[in-house]
């Protein structure tokens, strides 16, 4: 089921507060309803600075597995450097990213992840990855022809009955595919 913040923050420089103001509220939205459905999940997956600072309070209060996903960075290394290291796992497309959030050294917990996944003529049979002999991935964000990956993910989950797609998103037409 899907559970949605609807109040839109304005775009714009003069909406500082104001979007601040619709911040905290997310944040207590979202912790209230991470507090209330915790028995459905075990872990949680934040992809932004926004969004780590909920997930680890949950992680504290509730003791979930945190995953940290970076595809972006903030410019805020020193905070994402201080979340990722309180993660359980934290997620990079490239191992010299670290690097630049201030990492002298790579990190135990980092997992990297291509930003743009190529899959040709792919099958997938790893039991460390799968469960019940099932794959499950899922992609939540901006859809992009040629540059997400997302027709090969879509690709890949038609040639392979054991993989199964979760996707949510919109952009570029591909709402459609």
């Amino acid at each position: 089921s899907e559970i949605q913040y609807k109040h839109k923050a304005p775009y714009g420089l003069g909406h500082r507060i104001h979007n601040f103001i619709l911040y905290i509220g997310w944040v207590f939205f979202a912790l209230f309803n991470l507090v209330k459905n915790r028995k459905q999940y075990k872990v949680i997956h934040a992809c932004n600075l926004e969004t780590v600072v909920v997930a680890y309070l949950v992680k504290i209060l509730l003791g979930k597995k945190l995953i940290f996903d970076i595809y972006d960075t903030s410019g805020k290394y020193g905070l994402e450097r201080f979340f990722a290291q309180k993660s359980d796992v934290f997620i990079l497309p490239h191992e010299l990213r670290a690097q630049q959030i201030g990492f002298n050294e790579t990190p135990d917990n980092l997992f990297v992840v291509e930003n743009v996944p190529f899959f040709e003529d792919y099958e997938v049979n790893t039991p460390a990855f799968m469960s019940d002999g099932k794959l499950h991935i899922s992609y939540v964000g901006t859809f992009q022809r040629q540059i997400r990956g997302i027709e090969n993910l879509l690709k890949l989950a038609e040639q392979n009955v054991n993989v199964f797609c979760d996707i949510a998103g919109s952009g570029d037409g591909l709402e459609n595919d």
